[in-house]
């Protein structure tokens, strides 16, 4: 999934060209979720969406991630193969049948909106990266971060100990909810716990978790 989560890391154009390639060649199906698609925060990183770009991939998108609108919990699959989504209406159709018409208009008008909305919502995000790199940048041997190009969250390397007793201390503490790397197997770099920076509250929290150290 690009913009990925936990990590908001984003493939570069030429290796998302080549897992494309490959699934041609090898004729397989390609799911992309693309749930934070629109969160990208620099120009030109955002991917195609695989549907586009390749006749056997599926998109999943929403308005949830993006449009900042989880409540309606309505999302979509997008697809050239037609025969696929006939299948999947037909087991729609067997399953949740339609979702509330309500949520379908909100749905609407946040999409009609949506232009707006991903500005206010990237705006809130920079915020929030600013408030994580002053919170690295003040405890230098405690925190390392990196400033993602796309998303609303990422990992913070956490350098004062054990992430998963850390992250306990701290929910219990200050009530603030980090995942450790540990719980993803990161095994490769384990001292990690993930945060999120969507939220116009996260300079506050990022100065309560200060407080917290």
């Amino acid at each position: 999934n690009f913009p990925h989560n936990p990590t908001s890391a984003m493939l570069p154009h030429a290796d998302w060209d080549r897992v494309i390639s490959l699934c041609r060649e090898a004729g397989a199906y390609l799911f992309s979720d693309e749930m934070y698609r629109g969160l990208e925060l620099q120009d030109g990183v955002r991917l195609q969406p695989a549907f586009a770009a390749y006749e056997k991939a599926i998109s999943l998108s929403g308005v949830s991630k993006t449009l900042s609108v989880p409540g309606l919990r309505i999302g979509w699959l997008a697809s050239q193969d037609k025969e696929l989504i006939k299948s999947i209406l037909m087991l729609k159709d067997y399953t949740t049948i339609c979702p509330s018409a309500p949520s379908e208009l909100l749905a609407i008008v946040a999409l009609e909106n949506s232009d707006q909305i991903i500005r206010r919502n990237v705006e809130i995000i920079n915020r929030g990266l600013d408030a994580m790199e002053q919170f690295a940048a003040a405890h230098p041997g405690v925190f390392s971060a990196y400033r993602p190009l796309a998303g609303t969250t990422c990992f913070l390397k956490y350098l004062g100990g054990d992430a998963l007793a850390f992250s306990q201390r701290v929910v219990n503490d200050a009530g603030i909810m980090l995942l450790p790397s540990a719980v993803y197997n990161l095994d490769e770099d384990p001292q990690c716990v993930r945060v999120g920076f969507g939220r116009e509250n996260v300079p506050g929290i990022f100065e309560k978790l200060a407080q917290a150290l």
